[in-house]
């Protein structure tokens, strides 16, 4: 297989079946409510939440069009874990999702997953529901067990009449975690988003690289399991894309502040396939404003390039395939070692071993 590493599409390479049709459908979610909710926080509270959960609240408030997910998910190869384009390739790395989410790794411990579920007992004390509560609006949807958007919402709205800042926070990050991070099934909240929040609450441990495995998870479940559903955070992956492409927004630090200023135009699914599929170097920001000066992490300990773990499975990338998106030279096409493959989903049965590999690495 012929493949691009930012230098051109070689012809008949296998890049032509990267612009099939191919049907996807990212989990959609009525976010007004939210968005009202959040705004109820005066700016005090907002740095508070913004310190403690990153840049959420950035999410909850931008407006991004679906369409321009699922067009770009039309170019990703799932061979070399990269989205190829006419003559250049792009993927989503560690550092740029880190400085979407404004939660630096540095100094702190990745989602590292564990085999139990939060217990009753701690979500209502990060919640202060009753356990009866919480017991009695436990529902199933596609056999996972959670809770729905309504009733937190609800919860929401009376803890902000009570001023309950603190609960409210975080509860809402609660929600956030469920529809925008880690959205399984419309407003369900499910047991895998509480889980990892429960861990990033109580452990303090840092959700980017899971967000990250979810974005190539879904891909790979999209591409080789024939999954239509995008199980992974479409405002993430389209805040990455938008801050890449389009004019380069002079002192901005932030990359949603910088898709925000740039105001998507109203666009059909239709204008949107042919904006992306028209996109070549000379369109592509490869250091855009916001980007700060960070080491690439190429490898980790016993793995030729970076394993993630994630919410329902573990998955590597390949970081030597986003040099140019860090101002690094390309010496030359990669050795197939370095791009050697990992992909486990923990439903097909557990994998202990590897789990402790990764954790460790």
């Amino acid at each position: 297989m012929e493949v691009n590493y930012g230098l051109g599409v070689e012809k008949g390479s296998e890049t032509s079946d990267l612009k099939k049709n191919l049907k996807f459908e990212p989990i959609g979610n009525n976010l007004s409510k939210l968005q009202k909710l959040g705004k109820k926080l005066k700016p005090i509270h907002r740095g508070a939440f913004r310190r403690k959960y990153g840049n959420l609240l950035g999410l909850l408030e931008l407006e991004i069009e679906i369409s321009i997910v699922t067009t770009l998910a039309q170019f990703y190869d799932s061979y070399m874990r990269c989205f190829t384009f006419q003559d250049f390739q792009l993927e989503p790395t560690i550092e740029e999702y880190e400085q979407i989410m404004d939660m630096p790794l540095s100094g702190g411990v990745p989602y590292r997953h564990f085999e139990q579920h939060a217990s009753i007992l701690t979500l209502s004390s990060i919640t202060k529901i009753p356990e009866d509560m919480l017991k009695g609006h436990l529902v199933v949807v596609k056999d996972t067990k959670g809770f729905s958007q309504r009733f937190l919402e609800a919860y929401l709205l009376q803890l902000s009449v009570k001023e309950d800042w603190e609960t409210f926070m975080d509860v809402l990050a609660l929600v956030l975690y469920g529809v925008i991070l880690f959205p399984y099934a419309g407003d369900h909240i499910d047991y895998a988003a509480m889980d990892i929040f429960v861990v990033v609450r109580t452990r303090s441990q840092n959700p980017v690289t899971t967000i990250l495995a979810d974005t190539y998870l879904a891909l790979d479940l999209c591409y080789e399991r024939k999954v239509r559903k995008m199980l992974c955070s479409v405002h993430i992956l389209c805040v990455w894309l938008m801050a890449h492409v389009g004019e380069n927004v002079l002192g901005v630090r932030c990359p949603i502040e910088l898709v925000t200023r740039k105001k998507l135009e109203k666009r059909s699914g239709k204008e949107w396939a042919l904006f992306v599929a028209g996109l070549n170097q000379k369109k592509i920001i490869w250091q855009p404003s916001w980007q700060q000066s960070s080491k690439l992490v190429y490898s980790c300990d016993g793995f030729p390039n970076v394993p993630l773990i994630g919410v329902r499975g573990c998955i590597s990338y390949n970081p030597v395939l986003a040099q140019r998106q860090f101002d690094y030279p390309i010496s030359g096409a990669p050795i197939p070692a370095v791009l050697a493959s990992l992909v486990c989903y923990y439903r097909d049965g557990f994998m202990t071993e590897t789990l402790c590999h990764i954790r460790s690495a």
